[in-house]
């Protein structure tokens, strides 16, 4: 079996590339100006000049709004990596032996009413099954990625671009690359976004903003249900009580700067108990039948 040094670091640190004064102070002065003056900001001139800005500005995409947004998500990018003392790279060696403990925990595990507090969760479980499947993340640069800070900014631009405009526009990244790294090769960012990391990154988009939608739209069913129930001045239900317990709840982490669920599988929970309160009882097991079968994902 192999072992794990328990003195090993699962990423590794290597320090950050110091950005060029003319970006960050373009930066930085782009990010103190009202939104409809960014127009007239270097840093926004950086960003949409050269064919690749005009190939992506084109059709749908031919507005001021969305030149702004694509310039905020660049700006965010560099601001990521220049917060950052150093970057955090993965080790991907080290992955494989978390994987490989990780399933041999799993097989020797107990039934769940026999493990000690808190181990004995569904989520516990959940999450340990997980690491049997863990694999380095496409957007974490590793220990044989090249230079990880370039890296970093490059996968960050792609994850942004792909959750605001669910397209990896890999040409016009490489320019917004060029501003804090004007040497890098046009191969290199081709290496670091090739076609797998591209559509794993879109896919990883889509599948949060599903699951988004699914929370926002549970909140809105919840509040309407609550405020039917107040009007008619009935009782509530003690479903709707812990239903109305969990929205107090979301917004209490939500004011601590937290997650409004701490993972997928509370998410589902949330709107499983919000399927059983429909009226209409075709529509309740629908829903119930479908978030119990995206549950399944979760059980150990």
């Amino acid at each position: 079996m192999m072992s794990i040094d328990p003195n090993a670091r699962g990423s590794l640190s290597e320090p950050c590339i110091a950005l060029r004064a003319e970006v960050t102070d373009a930066i930085e002065a782009y990010e103190r100006v009202p939104r409809k003056d960014k127009l007239l900001t270097t840093w926004y001139a950086m960003c949409i000049s050269g064919q690749p800005a005009a190939a992506f500005f084109r059709g749908p995409r031919h507005s001021t709004f969305h030149r702004v947004t694509a310039c905020d998500l660049a700006a965010s990018a560099y601001l990521d990596l220049s917060a950052q003392k150093e970057v955090e790279i993965i080790s991907p060696s080290f992955v494989l032996k978390v994987r490989e403990h990780a399933s041999s925990m799993h097989r020797l595990l107990p039934e769940p009413q026999h493990l000690p507090a808190p181990a004995d969760t569904q989520e516990f479980r959940t999450g340990l099954e997980s690491l049997t499947r863990w694999r380095v993340p496409v957007t974490a640069p590793t220990s044989r990625s090249g230079d990880p800070s370039i890296r970093a900014v490059t996968l960050g631009l792609a994850r942004r671009f792909a959750d605001a405009f669910v397209d990896i526009p890999v040409e016009f990244i490489h320019s917004l690359v060029l501003i804090g790294w004007p040497a890098r090769s046009h191969s290199a960012t081709r290496r670091v976004l090739t076609s797998g990391v591209t559509s794993r990154i879109k896919f990883e988009s889509q599948e949060a903003l599903k699951r988004e939608q699914l929370a926002h739209g549970a909140t809105a069913v919840a509040l309407h249900v609550a405020s039917s129930k107040a009007t008619r001045g009935a009782a509530l239900s003690e479903a709707d009580q812990r239903i109305i317990e969990g929205l107090e709840s979301e917004v209490a982490r939500i004011r601590q700067d937290r997650r409004r669920f701490p993972n997928d599988a509370a998410r589902l929970r949330a709107v499983l108990d919000i399927a059983h309160t429909f009226d209409d009882p075709n529509l309740a097991d629908d829903l119930s039948r479908l978030v119990a079968q995206a549950l399944q994902e979760f059980k150990p």
